[in-house]
């Protein structure tokens, strides 16, 4: 039996006990729940039967949802009724407690399983090494790009969020690119990540530091990319020297 049906067993108990326990004194007796509203009692001995069924059988949880409304408000309704029959609220009997108790538990036993539900239903995660090698790959695609000067394909592995401290924005980047090329600066671009670290946390990753060179020119970027919808893509590069 696990934590969740042994939960809804409790809550159960509590309203069992709930009924027959005082909840109100009329200055003779202490009298129960169901002797005061016998059908609601009922009702409730009913929804505490049917919590234990379906925590037996490890099956239907959901129907905690409604069990444990029809149970809180009958014990709603008949505090307001005995609120106004006796003119004050009268909330000293500990049945009252039992009763709001075992309809909190049933509700959250009900939001626990629909948690589970809901986790269940999602994706397990990435290994961090399948991420590693997704990046890798992406990164290798970028390279052949770049060497190859077809940037309308580097492009499509750049952020429409891109920034840069030095190469401005996406199309900024595309535009500085394709003046590079006209130029020829580009023809001898040589790119080293000899001394690159891949750091990923969450859906993001640094590659840092990577060195672009160019005719006599270097410069180090420090690269940080981001997976959009399931896509790893550039998200930024500070650019040094």
């Amino acid at each position: 039996m696990g934590t969740k049906q042994a939960a809804g067993i409790v809550g159960a108990a509590l309203i069992f006990l709930g009924v027959f326990v005082p909840c109100e004194d009329d200055g003779m007796f202490l009298l129960s729940y169901i002797v005061i509203w016998n059908v609601a009692g009922s009702v409730m001995l009913l929804t505490a039967a049917a919590t234990l069924a379906l925590m037996i059988r490890g099956e239907k949880m959901r129907l905690l949802w409604g069990i444990g409304a029809v149970v809180l408000l009958l014990t709603i309704g008949a505090l307001i009724e005995q609120t106004m029959r006796r003119g004050d609220l009268v909330f000293t009997q500990w049945g009252w407690f039992l009763l709001f108790a075992g309809a909190a538990t049933l509700l959250g036993v009900a939001g626990w399983n629909e948690y589970d539900l809901r986790a269940a239903l999602l994706p397990p995660p990435r290994p961090k090494r399948y991420e590693e090698e997704a990046i890798e790959q992406t990164i290798q695609r970028m390279e052949a790009a770049m060497e190859a000067k077809d940037f309308s394909t580097l492009m499509t592995f750049v952020s429409d969020s891109f920034g840069s401290n030095r190469l401005g924005d996406k199309y900024t980047l595309l535009s500085r690119l394709e003046k590079c090329r006209s130029r020829g600066v580009l023809d001898t671009v040589k790119i080293d990540r000899s001394d690159a670290k891949m750091v990923i946390t969450n859906d993001k990753v640094t590659v840092t530091p990577v060195m672009l060179a160019f005719g006599s020119r270097a410069v180090t970027l420090h690269f940080t990319g981001a997976k959009e919808d399931g896509v790893w893509k550039l998200l930024a590069a500070e650019a040094e020297g």
